[in-house]
């Protein structure tokens, strides 16, 4: 429930969460734009092209600072986590949509490439929504 929505409130605030900095630069988003207020998702995002986040072992996959990139180890050892993965992509309007998927199996890279396109039906089915600013119920 904690983790409903994260706001990117700036570049360094982002970089300071290792599982949600490892995402943004899996999915090649532009960071730079998070301190200048520029829209932050690249063209390779925008419209039907997504990319995908990959963390093979959720209790020891380290980032470039060697922080954990699962840093909630109590949640990864009460769920069993093996493999994090996640899609992620953009609106036309730019506005970035993500989902990540916690699993108790280990699933290998290869397979995990195989659903980006999963993210692309949802935006379809949620465009119209995104459209009209409805985020959340109201």
């Amino acid at each position: 429930a904690g983790h409903r929505a994260i706001p990117l409130l700036g570049l360094a605030f982002v970089m300071a969460i290792p599982m949600i900095s490892k995402l943004l630069v899996d999915l090649e988003v532009n960071l730079a734009g998070l301190d200048d207020g520029t829209k932050i998702a690249t063209r390779r995002l925008l419209g039907g092209r997504n990319g995908a986040f990959f963390v093979e072992d959720a209790r020891t996959t380290r980032d470039s600072a060697g922080r954990l990139v699962i840093p909630s180890q109590d949640f990864v050892a009460a769920n069993d986590v093996k493999t994090v993965f996640g899609m992620g992509g953009a609106y036309l309007d730019g506005t970035l949509i993500v989902s990540i998927v916690f699993t108790n199996e280990s699933i290998d890279r290869l397979v995990v490439d195989r659903f980006p396109s999963l993210i692309g039906n949802f935006k379809i089915a949620t465009s119209k929504l995104v459209a009209e600013r409805k985020f959340y119920a109201l």
